[in-house]
């Protein structure tokens, strides 16, 4: 079987598995991970994070992002543009829960793109994820564009422990992450290798 139809097959396994932990057990297990997320090594210096509006399958991090504008930090959610797979950065200027839905139904704020300080990391979702740093999106190669635009900003997977594979069908274009984060801990992935300097 080729690696894109071995995708097709993982994200339909893996959107049964989200859609039967059902919207109780997500937002249980969406709080250990917000609590991970917030004090994980790799995001206790950056300043400048690019994070997601997370779908409804998704981790609940916004008051993770809500704390972390709360500080000072600036937070940019990406805006995807009229280009298939394309995205820029916008600064997130409001609470979470006030941002508007844009386009495929995602949360997205309003205003000019960020062109300020450089990106430092980037959490990313998606369906499922692998120990070697692999993922697995939705499948427009929005996310593969980003990172590999981004190179030298640290990534971080943000998804739920039962979205990890052994190991995912992979293809050159794709782009892993240097660390996951579960509800259960901090992954440091083994291709991903340490954040670059």
């Amino acid at each position: 079987m080729s690696p894109e139809l071995d995708k097709i097959a993982v994200r339909r396994r893996m959107r049964w598995t989200l859609r039967r932990l059902g919207t109780d057990h997500r937002e249980a297990l969406s709080r250990p991970l917000s609590s991970r997320l917030s004090t994980c090594a790799p995001l206790r210096a950056p300043r400048t994070i690019l994070a997601f509006a997370p779908l409804p399958s998704e981790p609940m991090i916004d008051p993770v992002l809500d704390a972390w504008r709360a500080e000072g930090r600036t937070i940019l959610l990406p805006r995807t543009l009229d280009t298939p797979g394309a995205m820029e950065p916008v600064e997130l200027k409001s609470m979470m829960r006030d941002v508007p839905i844009g386009a495929f139904g995602i949360r997205t704020p309003m205003g000019p793109p960020h062109e300020g300080t450089p990106i430092e990391a980037i959490l990313v979702p998606g369906v499922a994820f692998d120990r070697q740093g692999g993922r697995l999106g939705h499948g427009g190669g929005y996310y593969d564009r980003l990172l590999a635009k981004d190179q030298d900003a640290v990534t971080i997977g943000v998804g739920f422990e039962c979205q990890l594979e052994v190991t995912l069908p992979h293809e050159p274009h794709d782009r892993g992450v240097h660390f996951i984060v579960t509800e259960k801990g901090l992954l440091e992935t083994q291709t991903g290798g340490p954040p670059r300097q």
